[in-house]
């Protein structure tokens, strides 16, 4: 009698404990689900305009968030070395806040995107003065499954 009693209390919990992990949110915290894309766009100088191949890349970052499900959307914003570290983190906090705004506005659902976050100049991806373009940049990382209905394929 003991041992039946404890066999259904083991399958009434596992049947809760079931049920409870079903009704979970499916989007967490963090990003649990694969990356989908990472994305980058360029800025000139001193400037937090979205101009030039950075709209085609905006274009392209909307319709893979509209390809997949469970979306997570992390922004960070970078500028180069040239000038004072405060305004280099200002500045590059004002593209990944441009950046964010772009897509909320193309209806990119505004809680699947992280707060959008500056990394000034800490994280170039350069150091030849030639080439200090490619540090000023907003990258956009969407992590996502894809969705199946849709039919597109990003």
């Amino acid at each position: 009698m003991r041992k039946q009693f404890f066999a259904t209390l083991l399958l009434v919990s596992a049947s809760l404990f079931l049920t409870n992990v079903a009704a979970q949110p499916t989007v967490p915290d963090q990003p649990s689900a694969p990356l989908k894309e990472r994305m980058r766009i360029f800025f000139a100088p001193n400037s937090s305009a979205i101009a030039g191949e950075g709209l085609a890349t905006l274009q392209r970052a909307v319709e893979t968030a509209a390809a997949v499900s469970l979306l997570r959307i992390k922004i960070v914003g970078h500028a180069d070395r040239m000038g004072a570290t405060e305004d280099n983190v200002r500045l590059a906090q004002e593209r990944a806040d441009h950046v964010a705004a772009a897509l909320k506005e193309a209806q990119v659902p505004e809680g699947a995107i992280d707060p959008p976050v500056s990394r000034g100049s800490d994280e170039p991806l350069t150091t030849n003065k030639k080439a200090l373009h490619l540090n000023r940049r907003v990258e956009i990382s969407i992590y996502g499954i894809p969705r199946l209905e849709t039919g597109v394929t990003p």
